[in-house]
């Protein structure tokens, strides 16, 4: 499903450790807190981005560093939260276009106590 929007390779996480498999990577973009940038560092490129959308202190201390230090970064981004009335009708106008689809791959339920 991911090669049918674009993508040049798929690596499923469940079965394969991208950290371990030889290749490097422009961007490596963890939306969920899965890996830190130490254990992303040797898999980025020289001039590579570790991207995280949780604000930690840890992601905070790396941005930190990597700002001062060396030439991969680690870089915390916001990924939709700071969304403009422009970036949604331009969405709305490619989705009625049927240039993007809209992929639900699981759903979280959150009960209240």
């Amino acid at each position: 499903m991911v090669k049918s929007h674009g993508a040049d390779q798929v690596i499923d996480h469940n079965r394969e450790d991208f950290t371990k498999n030889g290749q490097t990577y422009d961007v490596i973009f963890d939306t969920v807190d899965k890996r830190s940038f130490a254990q992303c560092k040797g898999s980025l490129t020289q001039r590579g981005v570790y991207l995280s959308t949780v604000l930690s202190l840890a992601i905070l201390y790396d941005m930190l560093q990597t700002a001062a230090l060396g030439s991969k970064k680690a870089m915390f981004v916001t990924a939709g939260l700071m969304q403009n009335q422009a970036n949604l009708i331009f969405l709305k106008e490619l989705y009625e276009a049927g240039k993007i689809k809209a992929v639900i791959d699981q759903r979280y339920i959150h009960w209240n106590r």
